[in-house]
């Protein structure tokens, strides 16, 4: 696992339950993924258990379902360097995939929400408002008068938490899992440009069995949903889209 590891640049495998690690150092990759996908398939996704189910993928060359594990990694812990150190190892296995990375979609008002899940926004902001809440609850002075500092927090308070919802709010990113056809009209048109497996995309609207996606340089079409998987870690980052 380490020579494994170390080859493709990949970091190593996160500690999980159920024998994970062991089966995939033994190089039963059956074994580990039936492992992996009991945790998944019992609630248990977390960003570790999705960090080595990329590892998983990759493994198996099953790129695509790799970048998706990966990004759903991401999306539960988007400060983590080796998630982001293994997903420009595997956007580097994509030829043809488009130039540059999408990035989840913040409120320009809220620009902290970038290092930030969207619960963790909505939770830090709660935890704020409610200190803040309390500190007005003890009239501050000889005068009982509210303290600033108090009225301040709970602004602020807010509006971290405000920002947490609109980003969980914000258009989701997916990824192409086999290639396809990008269409300039819902239910036909001119054929665009084709997306290799692998390929991220952000979904903008649906309509049907289809979804308009834009890529990160700016490029914008219709494909078949049926190809793509949403980067949603709570639906357990299924490779059909729900």
């Amino acid at each position: 696992m380490v020579a494994f590891a170390l080859f493709f640049g990949l970091a190593l495998a996160r500690p999980s339950a159920d024998g994970f690690n062991s089966a995939l150092a033994e190089g039963d990759l059956a074994g580990a993924d039936v492992a992996v996908q009991s945790l998944i398939d019992g609630g248990a996704g977390t960003a570790d258990v999705y960090f080595n189910l990329g590892n998983l993928r990759f493994r198996q060359a099953r790129i695509p379902e790799a970048m998706l594990a990966w990004r759903c990694a991401e999306r539960l812990a988007p400060r983590d360097p080796d998630v982001q150190a293994n997903l420009d190892v595997v956007r580097r296995k994509i030829p043809g995939a488009p130039a540059g990375s999408l990035r989840p979609t913040v409120p320009a008002w809220a620009p902290w929400q970038a290092a930030l899940t969207p619960e963790e926004g909505q939770w830090v902001g709660a935890w704020l408002a409610g200190m803040s809440l309390l500190a007005l609850a003890i009239p501050a002075g000889r005068g009982g008068r509210v303290g600033p500092v108090g009225v301040a927090g709970l602004v602020l308070g807010a509006l971290i938490g405000a920002g947490g919802i609109a980003a969980g709010l914000g258009l989701p990113l997916a990824v192409v899992q086999s290639t396809l056809s990008a269409t300039s009209d819902l239910g036909g048109g001119s054929e665009l440009f084709s997306l290799p497996a692998g390929a991220e995309v952000r979904v903008e609207a649906a309509g049907g069995n289809e979804l308009r996606v834009a890529l990160a340089d700016g490029r914008r079409g219709w494909v078949s949903a049926t190809s793509v998987a949403v980067v949603d870690a709570r639906s357990g980052c299924s490779t059909t889209r729900r």
